[in-house]
């Protein structure tokens, strides 16, 4: 009624009412209300808002005080036996019908909702079904009425109709009351975490002692049961009262966002033209999403990887950090608002709002990730998000045959620890591919580069930033690209991985490559890279002592692992009463999972704290992080194995190395020896020793010594 009232109406009934009831309040800020939300606002009356949908983001936008809110958790009902937990089971569409009865001869009362994805479906399901049970289809195609048992909306009096089975699409998901339903049946993966709790409500009211259960058709391949298991963990989350407390202030905190739009006119003009203020729920990525830099991550799927449940875990993740956040599965994205404390204020509070987009696509075996935060997903487990794409086929996105090769820049990792070696080197040049390419790049494995293609008119065709630990591919030619043509963007580069061709740049095949064969020795040392500003504040915690770990590259010798710091315990030795020991708890060790991601073993009374928060072992030790050294000269390097090689290795001379080779006929020489130790003087070699000859390059700037 409320919303068929105009603004002033509601304005002049301010003073009528002490106190305003809003049931099913998650409906509250939908377009629909209009201008009656802002007058319901401006009412002087207190106001209850209550809603069942838990925790649905709209929720933001309520003013409400959170010193006066109260959250009534799933888990917590459960366990008051207010609602009775539903039970997941998946089911052949051919079993479907013994299931159901199984369930009757126990529960007869009980009523069955089938839940549908499109029109087609529900005709489907309701010729399946209503021969042998009492059936009703709800769909706004059906308002003709000319079907028996067929509605075009709800009816009003559905519980008085004793229907057996339901069968809808999103018309039965809320505001229905039929305690007797205890059976849902889904044929579709649902997709968004919320609507499917809404669904889940519907069965699992009190009713007698009827036990709720859920079908999921064995097409679905449980992606239902994922989306659910989220919403168990998000709701574990808030049963305890202080991690609900800290939800509830983030709504708090969120409701700024209005504030901040509302002082904003409808229309502004700003950069040369006129805009209209920005709608976080009106937002349409189709329409208004404009991707200033492409810049996407690629990882390869875990075998049981689930795209809706990826989709659905991150739309949750963003809640829990206290963003304002919706995503649309059919389009892959996640819009979230979030309220960052500005990073120049010491002692007080100013919040500066950020729009954030992620957009997550499934290309064949890999998964493709925008994240306007810049996070990286690499060995995810719980998203099911393996490593990051191999070197070589991320080469590959710059390896077309009808293109040359351009190198500008790229920076490097040593392969093997010497203080009297650089650490990292970093090239950039107008074209790399014309400088000298020393041998020493062979002990170097490339981490990022930038290169360009060019074709035969000597044009750039395309250009790409590469990051080989994170498979990020940025477009460095292309800028400003609409949600559309992002997406052909996207088409493009699956089809050149696709290729997975070799690079044929001179300047990055000079560099460490990839081997294949993964040492089966234990390490011999470990290198740590803690030099990253994110690291700048780590504490390791062990038996009540707080140890602050350097940000710097910190290297250690492998002995079963390494020690960060060594200390000592008191043991008994042949008689001896104590002697020191190194305590051997401080060992971390690592292996590898088949992705050859690193996995960090340490004792569990080793603790460690980044930025003052807890965290586990593997954010601090990864493939980013932790560098290997094998005593065959293998190195471990983000995600990968490299070797040192030597020029002939590949069978292929590097043209600069080839230029440089002296041609010596005097090692052919039958009476040449490695010393000739016997006409060794203190002075000089022998001439009819290796050693000899080697000493005279010294002088290969003397014709005579060539023609000796």
């Amino acid at each position: 009624m409320l919303t068929s009232l105009d603004e002033s109406t509601i304005i002049s009934l301010k003073d009528t009412f002490g106190l305003i009831l809003v049931d099913e309040g998650h409906a509250e800020p939908a377009p629909k209300w209009g201008n009656a939300l802002r007058a319901l606002r401006a009412l002087k009356a207190k106001k209850i808002i209550i809603t069942a949908t838990p925790y649905r983001n709209d929720l933001f936008s309520f003013d409400i005080d959170v010193n006066y809110s109260f959250i009534y958790s799933y888990k917590n009902a459960v366990k008051h036996g207010v609602i009775v937990k539903p039970k997941f089971e998946t089911v052949t569409i051919g079993k479907l019908f013994d299931k159901i009865n199984n369930i009757k001869k126990n529960q007869p009362n009980s009523v069955c909702i089938v839940k549908c994805n499109k029109f087609s479906d529900i005709e489907r399901y309701f010729s399946f079904f209503k021969d042998t049970f009492k059936t009703a289809a709800i769909h706004d195609q059906y308002k003709t009425g000319l079907i028996p048992n067929t509605f075009g909306d709800v009816p009003k009096d559905l519980k008085k109709l004793n229907y057996e089975v339901l069968i809808h699409q999103r018309m039965l998901d809320e505001g229905i009351d039929i305690p007797e339903s205890k059976i849902l049946v889904l044929t579709y993966a649902v997709g968004s975490g919320k609507e499917l709790v809404q669904t889940i409500g519907r069965i699992v009211r009190v009713y007698e002692d009827y036990l709720p259960t859920i079908f999921e058709l064995d097409s679905v391949d449980q992606k239902n049961l994922h989306l659910w298991n989220n919403y168990l963990e998000f709701d574990s989350y808030i049963s305890n009262t202080e991690s609900a407390e800290r939800f509830l202030n983030t709504l708090d905190t969120a409701s700024l966002i209005d504030s901040y739009l509302d002082a904003f006119p409808d229309y502004s003009y700003f950069g040369s033209s006129y805009r209209k203020k920005f709608n976080f729920d009106e937002f349409d990525p189709l329409l208004s999403l404009e991707i200033p830099l492409a810049s996407v991550c690629f990882y390869y799927k875990e075998v049981d990887f689930n795209y809706y449940d990826c989709i659905d875990k991150l739309y949750w993740e963003s809640s829990r950090e206290g963003a304002l956040t919706k995503y649309n599965s059919e389009i892959g994205v996640i819009t979230s608002v979030y309220f960052n404390n500005s990073k120049f204020l010491k002692d007080s509070l100013f919040f500066e709002p950020s729009l954030e987009i992620m957009i997550i696509k499934e290309l064949d075996n890999i998964i493709a990730i925008f994240d306007s935060r810049g996070r990286k997903f690499n060995g995810k487990e719980d998203l099911k998000i393996g490593r990051a794409i191999d070197v070589d086929r991320l080469f590959s996105i710059v390896s077309s045959s009808n293109h040359s090769t351009v190198t500008k820049q790229a920076n490097t990792r040593a392969l093997q620890f010497s203080p009297n070696k650089a650490e990292g080197v970093s090239l950039k040049g107008p074209n790399l591919e014309k400088t000298n390419h020393p041998q020493s790049n062979s002990s170097y494995a490339v981490t990022t580069t930038v290169v360009s293609c060019i074709d035969q008119n000597e044009k750039v065709k395309s250009s790409y930033y590469l990051g080989v630990a994170s498979g990020r591919i940025s477009d460095q030619k292309n800028r400003n690209f609409l949600y559309s043509e992002y997406i052909e963007w996207l088409d493009q580069i699956r089809l050149s991985l696709a290729t997975n061709q070799k690079v044929k740049s001179k300047f990055l095949n000079s560099f460490a490559q990839i081997i294949e064969d993964i040492p089966n020795e234990i390490p011999v040392a470990c290198e740590l890279n803690l030099f990253d500003k994110y690291f700048s504040d780590l504490k390791m915690i062990y038996k009540g002592n707080v140890l602050n770990i350097n940000n710097d590259f910190i290297y250690r010798k492998y002995n079963s692992g390494i020690m960060l710091y060594n200390t000592y315990v008191k043991d008994k030795w042949f008689g001896v009463p104590f002697r020191k020991i190194i305590d051997r708890k401080l060992l971390i060790s690592f292996d590898f999972d088949k992705d050859l991601e690193i996995i960090p073993f340490c004792s569990a009374e080793i603790k460690f704290l980044l930025n003052g928060c807890e965290v586990e072992p593997k954010v601090i030790f990864n493939s980013e992080t932790v560098k290997l050294f094998y005593k065959n000269g293998s190195t471990y390097l983000n995600g990968s194995f490299y070797k040192v090689q030597i020029p002939t290795d590949s069978n292929l001379l590097n043209s600069n190395i080839i230029k440089n080779l002296i041609s010596l006929k005097c090692l052919k020489d039958d009476d040449l020896e490695e010393k000739d130790e016997e006409n060794l003087t203190t002075k000089e070699f022998s001439k009819n020793s290796i050693f000899y000859h080697i000493d005279q390059l010294s002088n290969i700037h003397n014709s005579s010594v060539l023609n000796k």
